[in-house]
């Protein structure tokens, strides 16, 4: 009889094991996603990204909707503005 109450016992000590360790995946596993997670959203708020705010180039167009002439941006770039419809699949 004392055998069958040591494995009676020794079957719930090594199910509430079980539980303890799948507990710590648990909580290990929810740690490693939610940690990131609020990292990243405590170092936006502490130094956010600057915002793209950018300068299109002036453009001079005909009448039928070719480009006649463009001009630099302040900064010396080429940004012309398009509508996705403008703008071919292949790129």
């Amino acid at each position: 009889m004392k055998q069958a109450e040591d494995i009676s016992i020794w079957k719930r000590s090594k199910e509430k094991l079980s539980c303890q360790l799948r507990n710590k995946w648990m909580h290990l596993l929810l740690v490693l996603i939610f940690l990131p997670f609020v990292l990243f959203l405590l170092l936006n708020l502490l130094f956010p990204l600057p915002s793209i705010q950018r300068d299109y180039s002036v453009t001079i167009t005909s009448a039928d909707g070719k480009l006649l002439h463009g001009f630099l941006t302040p900064d010396h770039k080429w940004r012309i503005q398009a509508g996705l419809n403008e703008i071919t699949p292949d790129l």
